[in-house]
C-alpha cells in the first residue's frame, strides 16, 4: 500500500541513502479540512501470512500535528460465508489476524472498524482473486536517473549503474485481469577486524530496506492486461555503495530481491490506476496532485466522515532471490532462495556467514 499517513500532499521520488534502495514514489494526501481523518490500510492475499490493518489519524491541515496511530480499535473481517476473524492489536496502530487465518481466492471479505470513541467504520466486499505464477525474473545492467537525498538533505540525483529486474508472470483464472508489482530487497556485507589475535574477525551483516512503495500497475484506462505479462519492470537498484550507508571498510556482498505479483479485483485496481495517473500527471518533481483519491472505506452511521486508505484483498505470489551483478561479464545471473520474511530488520553474525548468505 502506498504510504498515507503524512499531511503535506506532495509528490517526491526519494531515497533515505541508509534505508532505501530504489526509486520511490510516494503519495501524501493533505486534506484541507477542519476534522480529523482515520487513514486505513488494509490486505488480505491467500499466502501463509495473517491479514494486516496499519490506522491512523490525520489531524487537520495546518494543524503542527503529524498522524497519530489509532489505538484500542475492535477490527474485523466477515467474510461472505459469514465467517468473522478478530484482529488484534500487535503494536501502535497494527492489527493482525491470528495465525489460523487464510485468505481464500473467490472468497469475498468486509473490513469493520469500530474506534475507542464508538465510532464504525466497513469497506466495501472484496473479492481475492486467484494468485498470479512467476515464470521467470531477470535483468540487465544499466544506468538510469537516480535521485536521492544527500549528506545535507537535499534532494539531488545523477546517473548511476545499477541492475534492472524484469518479471515474466501469467494467470490461469483468466485474460482479463490485472496486477500490480511489490518489491522488498535486503543487502548482506562484511566487515573485518584485523587487530583481533590470533585471526581477524570478520563480521557479517544484514539489513532490510525501506519496502518500494512505487505504484505500478499493469493496463491503463483504454486497455485490460492479458493473462500472461512479459517483461514487466519489477525493480531498479543502484551498485553504489554509498546509497546504502556503506562505510569504507565495509564490503557489499550480496543482494536479495523479494518480488510479489497481486492480482487486483477491479475496485483495487481503479483506485491504484487513479493514484498511478495522478502521481505521474505533471512529472514535475514536488507538483501538488490537484484531487483527493478516495478508497473503499465509509463511516456509515456518517457520510460526511472523510476517510482516506484503501482495504484490498489480492491473490499474492511472493518469491526471494539472490542478485549477482557480474559487471565484468556485462550480465546478471539470480536464483531463487530462501524466504527472507521472518528475519529480523537487521543482524549480524561473527565469523560464520549468515544461512542464506550466497556469495
Amino acid at each position: 500500500m502506498p504510504h498515507l499517513t503524512k499531511y503535506k500532499r506532495i509528490l517526491f521520488i526519494t531515497l533515505l541513502a541508509a534505508l532505501a534502495a530504489g526509486c520511490r514514489e510516494e503519495y501524501d494526501p493533505g486534506i484541507d479540512v477542519s476534522q480529523k481523518v482515520l487513514v486505513v490500510e488494509g490486505m488480505v492475499t491467500g499466502l501463509d501470512e495473517p491479514a494486516t490493518v496499519t490506522l491512523s489519524m490525520a489531524e487537520p491541515y495546518n494543524s503542527g500535528s503529524g498522524a497519530a496511530a489509532v489505538t484500542g480499535a475492535y477490527v474485523y473481517l466477515r467474510d461472505d460465508k459469514g465467517k468473522i476473524d478478530v484482529l488484534r492489536a500487535d503494536y501502535d496502530g497494527h492489527y493482525v489476524s491470528d495465525s489460523s487465518f487464510r485468505g481464500v481466492a473467490g472468497n469475498s471479505y468486509t473490513l469493520n472498524i469500530q474506534t475507542s470513541d464508538g465510532v464504525v467504520y466497513r469497506s466495501t466486499q472484496q473479492t481475492l482473486l486467484p494468485a498470479a505464477g512467476i515464470d521467470s525474473i531477470y535483468g540487465e545492467l544499466s544506468q538510469q536517473e537516480f535521485i536521492y537525498k544527500d549528506v545535507w538533505g537535499n534532494t539531488t540525483g545523477k546517473m548511476e549503474k545499477g541492475v534492472q529486474t524484469y518479471a515474466d508472470f501469467h494467470s490461469s483464472a483468466g485474460d482479463s485481469l490485472h496486477y500490480r508489482i511489490g518489491t522488498h530487497m535486503l543487502i548482506g556485507y562484511s566487515h573485518t577486524d584485523p587487530t583481533t589475535k590470533p585471526f581477524a574477525t570478520i563480521y557479517y551483516f544484514w539489513k532490510k530496506l525501506e519496502k518500494d512503495r512505487t505504484i505500478s500497475v499493469t493496463g491503463d484506462d483504454n486497455s485490460i492486461s492479458t493473462g500472461v505479462m512479459t517483461r514487466y519492470s519489477a525493480h531498479f537498484f543502484p551498485l553504489n555503495p554509498f546509497l546504502y550507508g556503506m562505510a569504507d571498510d565495509q564490503n557489499l556482498e550480496n543482494f536479495f530481491l523479494q518480488v510479489r505479483v497481486y492480482t487486483l479485483n477491479d475496485e483495487a485496481f481503479a483506485y491504484y490506476r487513479e493514484l498511478s495517473r495522478q502521481l505521474s500527471s505533471t512529472g514535475k518533481l514536488f507538483d501538488p496532485i490537484a484531487t483527493q483519491v478516495y478508497g473503499n472505506i465509509t463511516c456509515p452511521g456518517d457520510d460526511s466522515k472523510l476517510v482516506l486508505g484503501f482495504f484490498e484483498a489480492s491473490g499474492c505470489v511472493k518469491k526471494t532471490y539472490w542478485v549477482q551483478p557480474l559487471t565484468g561479464e556485462n550480465r546478471v545471473a539470480y536464483g531463487q532462495t530462501y524466504d527472507l520474511d521472518g528475519l529480523p530488520e537487521s543482524g549480524k553474525t561473527i565469523q560464520e556467514r549468515p544461512y542464506f548468505w550466497h556469495f
